[in-house]
This record gives C-alpha cells, sequence and structure tokens, in this order.
C-alpha cells in the first residue's frame, strides 16, 4: 500500500509511467530494513489514476522538465512486481542496464555540462564581437580559457568515468565495487561543480546586458542554477565516494591509482611502438 508526497517529477505531467522512492514500514509504522541495513527503500511503479499532479512547477528555471510535485492521497496497493529496491547490491547476472539501479542517474551530468558549454559559448561569442582593434585584453582572454578549461576538463573526467563504467557493466560477470558506484554518482557533483564555477565568468565575460530578458545568457542562469539546486549536484556526493574508497584499502583514491583501470591504460595504448 503507497502513499505519499513527491518533488522534483521530471516529466511527470506527459509520463505513461511514473516511478516513486518508497520508504518501507510495517503494518506498526516501524521501518522495514533493506539490504544495505538502513531502512528500505524501494522504487514504485504508480497506478497513473491514483496520481494527483499538483502543477507547482513555477521556478527559476529548467522549466522544460515538468518535474512538477504529485502526491497520493488514499493508499494505493502496487503489486510487488511493480516494485524493485533502489538500494539493491550490483547484480552481476542481469543484463547490463539492470546491474545496478545507480546507472540511471548518471546521465545528471548532461543536464550540468550541456548548461555550462551553453553559458561558455555565448560568453565565447560576445568576446569575440567585442574589444579594441587590437583585440581581446589578456585578462579576457585569461578568463575565458579559465572557462573552457572548466568544461573540457569536466567533460572529459565524466566520459571517461562513464567508459570504466561501462566496461564493467558490459563484461560478463564483472562486479562494480562500491567505489566505483560511487565515484559514478560523484561525477554528477563534479559536473555541478564546473557549472558552479563557469557561470559567474559567463557573465562577466557577457557583459551588463545579460540582465535583460531578451539577452540568451538569462535563461541558461536560470536553468544553470535550478539544476544546481537538484540532489544529484550536491557537493556531500564527493564525501560518500571517499568514504567508499577508504573502505576499500586495495583501491587507490584516484583513477590513475585504480588497480581496476590499470592506470592510465589508455596512454599506454597510444604510446609510440
Amino acid at each position: 500500500m503507497v502513499s505519499g508526497h513527491w518533488d522534483w517529477g521530471s516529466g511527470s505531467y506527459t509520463a505513461d509511467h511514473v516511478v516513486g522512492g518508497c520508504l518501507v514500514v510495517d503494518a506498526d509504522g516501524e521501518p522495514v530494513p533493506g539490504s544495505n541495513g538502513q531502512q528500505m527503500l524501494i522504487g514504485a511503479w504508480l497506478p497513473p489514476d491514483a496520481i494527483e499532479r499538483l502543477d507547482n512547477w513555477q521556478t527559476l528555471g529548467v522549466r522544460g522538465s515538468g518535474s512538477t510535485s504529485y502526491r497520493i492521497t488514499e493508499p494505493v496497493f502496487v503489486p510487488a512486481a511493480h516494485t524493485f529496491d533502489r538500494e539493491a547490491p550490483f547484480d552481476p547476472t542481469a543484463d547490463p542496464l539492470n546491474k545496478t539501479v545507480t546507472a540511471c542517474h548518471y546521465a545528471l551530468t548532461g543536464v550540468a555540462l550541456g548548461v555550462a558549454r551553453h553559458a561558455v559559448n555565448l560568453a565565447g561569442e560576445a568576446v569575440r564581437g567585442k574589444g579594441s582593434a587590437r583585440g581581446p585584453d589578456s585578462a579576457t582572454l585569461q578568463a575565458l580559457g579559465h572557462a573552457m578549461a572548466e568544461v573540457d576538463f569536466a567533460y572529459s573526467g565524466v566520459r571517461e568515468i562513464a567508459r570504466m563504467t561501462d566496461e564493467i557493466l558490459f563484461t560478463e560477470g564483472a562486479v562494480m565495487s562500491p567505489a566505483e558506484t560511487a565515484r559514478m554518482t560523484a561525477a554528477n557533483a563534479m559536473a555541478a561543480e564546473a557549472l558552479r564555477r563557469v557561470l559567474p565568468v559567463c557573465t562577466e565575460l557577457a557583459g551588463s546586458r545579460y540582465i535583460m530578458d531578451d539577452h540568451p545568457l538569462q535563461r541558461v542562469l536560470c536553468d544553470g542554477y535550478a539544476a544546481l539546486a537538484h540532489a544529484g549536484a550536491r557537493p556531500m556526493l564527493f564525501a560518500l565516494h571517499a568514504q567508499a574508497v577508504i573502505d576499500e584499502p586495495a583501491r587507490g583514491f584516484t583513477v590513475a591509482d585504480d588497480p581496476a583501470d590499470g592506470g592510465f591504460r589508455s596512454l599506454r595504448r597510444w604510446s609510440p611502438r
């Protein structure tokens, strides 16, 4: 029996199916422990007819995601087959995209980096279009180059961690450790950090006209700061990553030290023969 209130229901206005996270209690209201020893958290495919959409997605930005709140006031029955363990341990026997439920959250990196990339492009075009006859001054170029590097390095890091994750998911019998799972999640926070650093630099480079409603950077700022409010962008994910690595003494603290990757194996592959 499921009831509750959910926020950040991405796409829930038009979704054919809505999945809600549910904390599990027994008939007496006592928490039911899950596979990790904490209160069980399940995902449930909620009956569409029981969902009340609250139409409260009046936000600073990312309005197009339609992430309105929704609720189920009267408890409704959900079959066990329509639920899954949100904290389930890694399952090497499942098909690749079902081995870990955490993989679905990796897409959040694309939102942060996409907004950051757009901001840098707008700032770069602004710098290109103004300046003296000798071109932009060195301070302006340095600021733009720094913003470009933030996006480039975050983008490259996200892709490398995705490659390492794919290698585990698509290798039969391979198992993803808690540290590798935490590193994948921390990539979301790192992409958000790049966005957080890039936005003020880009507004400075674009000039004061970005405060006008017709300036394209204004929407980028709204979307960027709204995206940074998401749980997947929180710096606490770094702490979870660090704790997971500390709990696995055989694992290195960085990708270069990771025995699963062999330490920059791609560089060895590219070395001259």
